[in-house]
């Protein structure tokens, strides 16, 4: 009840709006804050970033108040005991030397879902807990993450230390394919779905894109917006696409109507601060706008609510000085994780991670690799070997493992984990590798594609950026606490950054599942063949018949069959030669 009272005020403070001008939303809201903000910006590869930032904070103790808060999330978090979790959909693949640092934090292709749960880790509240959170985000975003239970699931203790609760749980499910069933959920999260900046969202121009990434960030904050506090709650969606290249044009101008095929209509009235950022770089053109610089980085700002209403509908737009040039050079992200598998036969092969550092320091990251229980790991083949980045160097060097976490897996309940805590030399490459087997599985363990192979969750390291790296390689500023425009003010953040290698295939001895329907319809074959001739010679009666009474037995139908023929063809020959002896007599004089 009190909810549709709630909803009622808001769509009467519309009415008024659209009647009478502005109305002051405050005390509607109450203590709920609402913030929207768009970002635009050229990545290093020319292509076109685009990152919506929803942000809404109420207060943890507001009860049946949910003027703004989504009350679908509130219940679920209240029932589960969840202090934090975050929830990403991904299609595509980041490319880190291309296009820099992904926006933190970061997201693998597919599914992934970790959270931290109160309860008491030696019993099993915290797994049941788990469980049930999987299946109620399942229910409420159309996905499939019931298949991470319990074979991708896993507890990290040192990745997500610096986020700091109690008792996380971590999963992926990378075979997830992200469609409109998981946006129109997403979106219907929105307190301003058909005004503000939510009627940019075009799930047409959103799948067309090479790369794009939606997520649900619940923490619980402070009143100044900081962590580990517990006085308010925070419920961040965000949204990720990048654009294609136009290369038949080569035309880097944008606008509005280019890159989501729609204008901004009209702003959202119950919304905080509703703000459009662009990160200039040198060849566009200088506009006569607000402009605020970080930094190197100057913005853009277009401030959506100060707009008059006859200026909408809005189409904000961005002129280049020349066109795209090709190649374009890309200079290497100063850290980076790629991976790969290597092997020939289908019984065992290698999972290598090659870890760069190319700053002037060294390096402490925290290296997590998660692999199903059917990748059987040999752990004294665990291997750590570093290299200067300078070929000419061929020497080794010492690459510090400070820390070691292992969780051996269990056949169908739980994965490997391996958490390593390296200290990477300065201008060095690493290489860090494990040998492993293939085990055999169950004929209803396998999907319907299993010639296709098994996808492994890629690893990822997490570690405290330096300086250099903080300020170079950074794609768009913000944290998982914070927004750009916030850095803009001062915010500070924490500068902890992670970052994912590549998803791994791998092929598992595969039976032949062909068989058993050939041998099905090579034995009903020979049955069906076979059949009437046994049945015939197991179920009739052989009598003997005396010469006088074998004139009486009934024929075979084939003989029957065949002495009619004879007979008719018999018969009809021998007409054909009375006719012509007939005629011939008559001839004769």
């Amino acid at each position: 009840m009190w909810m549709k009272y709630n909803d009622f005020i808001i769509f009467f403070a519309y009415l008024l709006v659209a009647s009478y001008g502005s109305v002051d939303l405050r005390i509607l809201k109450g203590k709920d804050t609402y913030t929207e903000e768009l970002l635009i910006k050229r990545l290093k590869s020319e292509h076109l970033l685009t990152q919506f930032q929803f942000v809404i904070t109420s207060d943890a103790k507001s009860g049946l108040d949910y003027a703004l808060f989504p009350r679908i999330i509130s219940e679920v978090v209240k029932k589960h005991h969840i202090q934090e979790f975050h929830l990403s959909l991904t299609q595509g693949f980041w490319r880190l030397n291309e296009w820099g640092i992904q926006p933190q934090p970061s997201s693998p292709s597919g599914a992934q879902l970790y959270a931290w749960i109160n309860g008491n880790r030696t019993s099993k509240l915290v797994d049941e807990r788990w469980t049930s959170f999987v299946n109620s985000m399942n229910g409420i975003f159309c996905t499939s993450l019931l298949d991470i239970l319990p074979t991708y699931t896993a507890a990290p203790q040192l990745s997500f230390l610096p986020m700091g609760f109690v008792h996380p749980k971590d999963s992926s499910q990378i075979s997830e394919t992200i469609c409109t069933e998981n946006f129109t959920p997403w979106r219907k999260l929105l307190p301003c779905k058909q005004t503000g900046l939510s009627t940019l969202l075009n799930p047409i121009k959103m799948y067309e894109s090479v790369f794009h990434s939606m997520s649900v960030h619940f923490l619980h904050v402070c009143e100044d917006g900081t962590a580990d506090c517990g006085t308010r709650r925070r419920l961040e969606l965000t949204l990720n696409f990048v654009s294609e290249l136009d290369l038949q044009s080569r035309n880097l101008d944008w606008n509005f109507r280019r890159i989501f095929g729609r204008r901004l209509d009209q702003n959202c009235v119950i919304a905080d601060r509703d703000i459009v950022l662009f990160e200039m770089d040198r060849k566009v053109i200088t506009e006569n706008n607000q402009l605020r610089k970080i930094g190197s980085r100057i913005y853009s700002l277009y401030n959506i609510s100060a707009y008059p209403r006859h200026a909408f509908p809005i189409d904000i737009s961005a002129q280049y000085e020349s066109r795209l040039e090709l190649p374009v050079n890309n200079s290497p992200s100063l850290v980076t994780i790629r991976s790969y598998v290597t092997g020939t036969d289908q019984q065992s092969g290698y999972l290598i991670s090659i870890l760069r550092n190319a700053q002037h320091i060294p390096q402490s990251v925290v290296y997590t690799h998660v692999v199903p229980w059917f990748i059987k790991i040999y752990y004294h083949t665990i291997r750590l070997t570093c290299q200067p980045l300078d070929i000419k160097q061929r020497q080794f060097l010492e690459g510090k493992v400070n820390k070691k976490v292992f969780v051996p897996a269990k056949d169908r309940q739980r994965p490997f984990l391996l958490e390593w805590n390296v200290t990477l030399p300065e201008n060095s490459v690493c290489e860090l590798s494990l040998e492993f087997d293939k085990a055999f599985l169950r004929v209803n363990e396998y999907p319907p594609d299993a010639s296709h192979g098994f996808y492994i969750p890629a690893p990822v390291i997490t570690f405290s950026a330096a300086t250099e790296l903080w300020e170079k390689n950074r794609t768009v500023l913000g944290d998982p606490i914070t927004t750009t425009y916030d850095e803009i003010l001062g915010t500070e953040n924490s500068r902890i950054i992670s970052m994912h290698g590549e998803i791994l295939l791998i092929l598992l001895p595969v039976p032949d599942f062909s068989m058993p329907f050939n041998v099905i319809c090579l034995v009903c074959t020979a049955i069906a063949m076979l059949f009437g001739p046994v049945h015939t010679l197991t179920t009739k009666m052989m009598i003997p018949l005396s010469e006088d009474e074998k004139d009486l037995a009934p024929l075979p139908p084939l003989r029957r069959f065949l002495l009619y023929l004879y007979e008719f063809i018999v018969q009809r020959v021998i007409t054909i030669f009375k006719k012509k002896s007939i005629v011939k007599k008559e001839k004769v004089p």
